[in-house]
């Protein structure tokens, strides 16, 4: 399921001139929007759920209308500041050169400084992309395919694990530990599988169980390859009344087994690679970034907020 995507607002000048007496003139407009991100459980969530309770016969008007109120809410505000007069160009030169956020074109634009131009300033690292796929039924008995992202550049993979779920199906059987092991075919054509991964686990009981496979998922990312199917072994597990769900059916629908793979780019330019891959483009199905941008010229909102000049308001679309 999806999981994944932040907003952010790198800097943002709140300018108030006669403003509506209902709203606080030394509103610090940066710390609110943090602590009202910090209150949301969920900062873009309220965009997906719209789209999947909407018709979407108006276009994007209820998605713009639907960041208008989000932003208004984590400003505390019931409605846009009421201005009855132009900012002062030199007041908004003195606020910009004070907060150090950037700078005044001369067409009265405000520039916003990346603040990688500081020699003293190092980025902090880019939190790595988590990818969830769930499997499909294997081409051969007890196999499972897992289907991941082909654009996946140069990434590495930081974890990888494969989680499968393990039903007791009676309780008369021997009690103790299996062997689990997940088997891959080999590409240069040997007939016997290899194994990638094994874990010792407790029979006692049904439950989840998590096998590692960091290193086979980086090789096959490595290769180019996006598919990957495996075999799951269990040599004792009809012994002790144990069932690996592999093809869930009924109720062991929320058994059904996934692999998690966390990447983190190698370096900048693949990071850029990640991030397009991780981004909808109508032929993936799992949990992917889908852009929404809403620019504040464009709505009329420029006039009190001076930057940025618009709103990522990204969200989640898939499985």
């Amino acid at each position: 399921m999806c999981s994944w995507v932040s907003v952010f607002f790198w800097a943002l000048v709140f300018l108030l001139m006669d403003a509506s007496p209902t709203v606080s003139t030394s509103l610090d407009v940066s710390q609110q929007l943090q602590k009202g991100a910090a209150n949301s459980a969920c900062p873009s969530c309220f965009l997906s759920q719209i789209k999947t309770n909407s018709s979407w016969s108006g276009g994007q008007s209820g998605m713009v209308e639907a960041v208008k109120r989000h932003i208004l809410n984590m400003l505390h505000l019931s409605a846009r500041p009421n201005l009855t007069q132009p900012v002062p160009r030199a007041a908004l030169l003195n606020a910009i050169k004070k907060l150090h956020v950037g700078r005044v074109s001369e067409d009265g634009s405000v520039e916003i400084q990346e603040d990688s131009s500081s020699p003293t300033y190092s980025a902090p690292p880019e939190p790595p992309s988590e990818i969830i796929t769930f499997g499909e039924p294997g081409p051969s008995p007890n196999s499972v395919t897992f289907d991941l992202l082909k654009d996946t550049g140069s990434a590495l993979v930081e974890q990888a694990n494969v989680w499968i779920f393990l039903k007791m199906s009676r309780v008369d059987g021997v009690k103790g530990k299996v062997m689990l092991r997940l088997l891959r075919t080999p590409d240069n054509g040997d007939p016997d599988d290899e194994c990638v991964s094994e874990k010792m686990v407790d029979a006692r009981r049904s439950g989840w169980h998590m096998l590692a496979m960091t290193h086979s998922i980086q090789s096959l990312l490595d290769r180019g390859s996006s598919s990957l199917n495996l075999r799951v072994s269990c040599l004792l597990c009809s012994k002790v009344g144990a069932l690996p769900i592999l093809v869930p059916v009924g109720r062991d629908q929320s058994h059904r087994p996934f692999l998690m793979v966390k990447l983190r780019a190698e370096e900048e330019e693949s990071l850029r690679r990640v991030k397009r891959g991780l981004e909808c483009n109508g032929k993936i199905h799992i949990c992917c970034k889908r852009q929404f941008y809403v620019n504040f010229k464009d709505i009329g909102w420029n006039d009190w907020i001076i930057a940025p000049s618009g709103y990522h308001a990204n969200y989640c679309e898939g499985d």
